[in-house]
């Protein structure tokens, strides 16, 4: 029975990955997104820490509309190291405006990790380059407005974690992908 749940969540998330991929996308560009904030980013790295960006910010079109007022926010904790990157639609607002986050964590924390276990465990595996495997949890409440799916993978003794909602959740995906493939962000 549990073989059948994961070949079934494995195969959903290859269809949905085949599908999205025949429907048109208009993807921004990452840079224009990160760039006024890359000099901040790098200065705030805690060390040991890298960073991966995706070459573009996939999102549906009713987001992408907000493009130019996106913001990007970055958080940084010493005790565990982590560097998060949260994405808002909004410069100011009562009104959430949080569209995804963006977290690096050293592979030795041992909440990321468990973390990453549980995501092993439950997701669904997408490769991300050749013996690279991300996995996608998905929300409790996938139907909810506020439900919220995440990625996990590691690679280069990082615990990379994407944080989109599920509307996003496919997009999502083709970031991993991208951050997966492009080059670390080291503190200067």
């Amino acid at each position: 029975m549990m073989y059948w749940s994961r070949l079934l969540r494995r195969c959903s998330a290859l269809s949905l990955l085949a599908i999205a991929t025949a429907l048109p996308i208009n993807p921004v560009r990452a840079d224009s997104i990160f760039d006024p904030y890359k000099q901040t980013i790098r200065e705030q790295i805690p060390i040991g820490l890298s960073l991966r960006l995706p070459e573009q910010i996939l999102l549906s079109a009713a987001e992408e509309q907000s493009i130019e007022n996106f913001t990007v926010r970055v958080f940084v904790s010493q005790n565990p190291s982590r560097l998060t990157l949260s994405l808002h639609s909004c410069t100011e607002s009562n009104q959430p405006c949080l569209l995804g986050s963006f977290v690096t964590e050293n592979a030795n924390n041992q909440a990321a990790q468990a973390e990453l276990n549980r995501h092993q465990n439950q997701g669904a595996r997408l490769t991300l380059k050749d013996g690279l495997f991300g996995y996608v949890v998905d929300s409790d409440r996938p139907q909810a407005a506020d439900s919220f799916a995440t990625m996990m993978w590691s690679q280069d003794n990082m615990i990379h974690t994407l944080s989109f909602p599920q509307s996003e959740r496919q997009n999502m995906m083709y970031m991993a992908v991208s951050m997966a493939r492009s080059d670390s962000i080291f503190r200067p």
